[in-house]
């Protein structure tokens, strides 16, 4: 499979994380998070901060980064498990981080939504 260049592996998992972000949002979701709420305290417009923010991001941006890439890279991994392994990062980081457990149960169970949009973007960059 292709190698993604150094320089673009923060665009392509803000592309991945942009798909969670998106389905937060569309639900009107969000994660309990000090950092992400300094950030709305000093935004000129709240709108514009992310929903996965700071050392959210990080969780499972390093998931995508160290976790995921590198075995896709080397075939030892293949989409369909990059795709899930990322999405079971994202469960953990909302159940650790959300008082809304009915919101989680039926994250879970409308997981094709985005599992699919995952997919086809790591797809899109492997090829």
């Amino acid at each position: 499979m292709k190698t993604i260049p150094t320089e673009e592996v923060a665009q392509f998992k803000g592309e991945i994380i942009d798909i969670f972000e998106d389905f937060l949002e569309e639900h009107h979701a969000t994660l309990e998070n000090d950092e992400r709420n300094e950030a709305l305290e000093d935004a000129d417009d709240p709108s514009e901060v992310a929903i996965i923010y700071g050392s959210h991001y990080d969780v499972i941006g390093d998931v995508i980064e160290y976790d995921v890439l590198p075995k896709l890279t080397d075939d030892t991994m293949t989409t369909s498990d990059a795709a899930d392994k990322i999405i079971d990062a994202f469960f953990n980081l909302f159940e650790e981080n959300s008082d809304d457990t009915m919101f989680l149960l039926s994250m879970k169970t409308s997981v094709g939504t985005f599992r699919t949009d995952v997919i086809r973007t790591i797809d899109a960059w492997m090829k």
